[in-house]
């Protein structure tokens, strides 16, 4: 997917977004080519224990997902499967879908504010036209 230019986490349910910061078990295989490749203990422990997604905001908003990802999936259960979604269903996802929108609007402010600080700092680095 990578090579066509797709997204590869097109395929992902909502659930499993949630995972993406979980990093699976080591394989022998990887392990040994670790333990070949880094120089040092501390490197190699500093790799095993290194999560997938190591940027504080990401991991925050991965953490986040999880209990509005959950009524989100459930009403989407319901739709792809063509199913009524009981009351229940549609009370859970009514109340996570504006903090999911919010959790997402906070995450993606932060990149609108680095892209106004960059504009800006780029700006005043051009000289003034007479």
């Amino acid at each position: 997917m990578k090579a066509a230019l797709e997204n590869q986490f097109f395929h992902l349910t909502f659930s499993q977004y949630v995972g993406l910061n979980q990093r699976p078990k080591f394989k022998l295989p990887s392990l040994l080519e670790n333990i070949r490749n880094i120089g040092t203990y501390d490197a190699f422990r500093t790799e095993l224990t290194r999560v997938p997604v190591e940027h504080e905001d990401d991991a925050v908003l991965l953490a986040g997902l999880k209990s509005k990802m959950e009524a989100i999936e459930a009403m989407r259960n319901c739709v792809a499967h063509n199913r009524r979604p009981p009351r229940r269903v549609v009370e859970n996802y009514d109340n996570a879908n504006p903090l999911l929108n919010q959790l997402l609007d906070d995450y993606l402010d932060q990149w609108l504010w680095r892209e106004a600080v960059e504009s800006n700092s780029f700006e005043a680095d051009l000289p003034d036209e007479a």
